[in-house]
């Protein structure tokens, strides 16, 4: 799919192995979201979260859809990711940002993960999609995973919480007034014993669920 927006230097790449195609005005930049993107989505299919639609990841100065302060988007009914490059992710961070002391490129890879899993999330559950702090709660647990354990480490202490986590602990308020703290909470929580993919799949089916309230 093409978007209406993009930038005429943008060119179109289908990742060989994917079935993925990057708008980008940069080879290089095109070359490095493939090769995360198809690391990233072999991860997810081992945690019951499987592409069954064509997806096309934008990286564009300015975003289209979210917050103004996003650095990503997913765009449901378009099966498209929005994303800043790097040149720009570091322009956009402080030290109060949830990721931050991470490299911008680091980051980047980060964020491909992050809106891939949101898009994986739509195309498995459909009409059935989890609760908003449900789904950041996978794409945040599953885009800490992808860190280095340096950079994961780095999140984490940024945002010390007790442990262990519960299910409780994860919910709407912390998502909205602390996403660098709902962050650690989702993958220290999918790090727990019994918990990881299988929670995740519980998640999916609805057959459980995440506390809306609280903090």
């Amino acid at each position: 799919m093409v978007a209406a927006s993009a930038a005429d230097a943008s060119q179109h790449t289908a990742c060989d192995t994917r079935n993925v195609t990057v708008i980008a005005n940069d080879p290089e930049v095109s070359s490095r979201v493939c090769t995360v993107a198809d690391r990233a989505l072999a991860r997810l299919e081992k945690c019951n979260l499987r592409q069954t639609q064509p997806i096309t990841i934008e990286i564009k100065a300015q975003l289209e859809y979210g917050h103004p302060a996003c650095l990503g988007a997913f765009v449901c009914a378009e099966n498209r990711v929005e994303l800043l490059p790097p040149s720009q992710i570091s322009d956009q961070m402080d030290d109060t940002h949830a990721f931050a002391g991470l490299s911008a490129t680091d980051l980047f890879d980060s964020l491909i993960v992050h809106e891939l899993t949101h898009a994986l999330v739509f195309q498995t559950a459909g009409d059935e999609m989890p609760t908003v702090s449900a789904n950041e709660y996978i794409a945040y647990a599953l885009q800490l995973d992808s860190l280095s354990a340096p950079n994961r480490r780095l999140v984490l202490q940024s945002h010390p919480t007790g442990t262990p986590v519960m299910a409780d602990d994860l919910n709407d308020m912390v998502l909205m007034f602390s996403p660098g703290l709902f962050a650690a909470r989702a993958w220290l929580h999918f790090s727990a014993p019994g918990h990881g993919c299988d929670f995740v799949k519980r998640l999916l089916e609805n057959e459980t669920r995440l506390n809306p309230g609280g903090y």
